[in-house]
């Protein structure tokens, strides 16, 4: 499964919440480390303006999720033993509660969450409030990052178990929405998109290897040290193969026009060359903050050839759909160049 397509599918799950009569039920996914199974999750609650509870169970013992017993009476009034849940779980409200790493918890931990991830939803006295949903994540065991298997009986409590794979266009469209820095979408959208993801379970080196969280992690490295610190947080993050990738697609960088002036409307240079072009483009959409900038640059799409017309406006759309749409060369340029259809896919 795509990541847009995982985005779609927690948005029906909360649109649903956990009432046993319309819940979609609860959601696992797995897939290898690195690749953003958490991300998403946040993300969309973050978009939708609902809570995020991460509950680690590889943390807990057995007995957090039920929690401590107390003093209390039965329904008789003699004297009996009450549940007190933990305060981390919800209790009103609408959001996701996140067994994220759930198949690196033990088995006798994982069956602690058996009862909460089926309808009702209720452990002891605990008892999920209905906007909220379930949701796991976890690795495959091929990846070899201490993944316990998870027992068939609590493989069908989740009533959908998919798998996240990578997907390119998607982390594009996400990097250019998350501040990514652009010299790391450059490389990774055109030159070399092959770095985006790369982990071999085998290697067992003390270092970072290239995958869409690494490269978020890298991105904010060079956010935070100063220049000549650069290629040392960007190998601490990604990798020595990876960060000298970086390191070379820099001085292409080096060779673009002043990007200021093209945005402001003061320039009109195209660049020469395939990948001077498509780092302009990328470039160009990190700095547009308004839409004044939208306007321009859907202008300066048209006066380039179709296929870094369409990228370049694929990146604005993504960033802004409202302002893409608003500029008055939208209508233009989706009816010179190409239909919008063909600018969503």
């Amino acid at each position: 499964m795509r990541p847009k397509e995982l985005t779609d599918l927690l948005k029906v799950q909360i649109e649903h919440g956990s009432n046993p009569d319309e819940e979609f039920g609860s959601l696992f996914i797995y897939g290898p480390p690195g690749i953003g199974k958490s991300r998403i999750v946040e993300d969309v609650a973050n978009e939708l303006g609902v809570g995020c509870v991460d509950f680690r169970l590889l943390l807990r013992d057995p007995s957090d999720l039920r929690g401590i017993p107390v003093p209390g009476h039965n329904g008789d009034g003699k004297p009996a033993a009450n549940w007190l849940p933990p305060a981390e779980l919800p209790t009103n409200g609408q959001g996701f509660l996140f067994f994220d790493d759930f198949v690196t918890a033990p088995p006798l931990v994982q069956a602690s969450a058996y009862q909460l991830t089926i309808r009702p939803h209720k452990l002891g006295e605990y008892q999920l409030p209905e906007g909220w949903v379930i949701v796991g994540a976890g690795n495959r065991p091929q990846d070899l990052t201490l993944a316990h298997p998870m027992p068939p009986a609590l493989r069908t409590r989740f009533a959908t178990i998919v798998e996240l794979e990578v997907n390119h266009d998607d982390w594009v469209e996400w990097a250019v929405t998350h501040n990514i820095r652009p010299e790391i979408i450059g490389l990774l959208s055109k030159f070399r998109p092959e770095l985006l993801f790369q982990y071999d379970p085998r290697k067992f080196e003390l270092t970072g290897f290239p995958c869409p969280r690494a490269w978020e992690n890298a991105s904010h490295n060079m956010d935070m040290l100063p220049s000549e610190l650069w290629f040392e947080g960007v190998r601490g993050a990604v990798g020595e193969g990876a960060a000298i990738e970086l390191r070379a697609y820099q001085e292409i960088w080096s060779q673009l026009p002043d990007l200021d002036a093209i945005i402001e409307g003061k320039d009109d240079t195209i660049p020469h060359g395939v990948d001077l072009i498509y780092a302009c483009c990328v470039g160009l959409v990190s700095k547009a903050d308004k839409q004044a900038h939208y306007n321009r640059l859907l202008d300066y799409a048209l006066k380039l050839e179709r296929e870094y017309s369409i990228f370049l406006v694929k990146l604005l759309y993504h960033k802004s759909r409202e302002q893409v749409t608003k500029s008055d060369k939208w209508g233009e340029f989706a009816r010179i160049l190409v239909n919008e259809e063909k600018i969503l896919e």
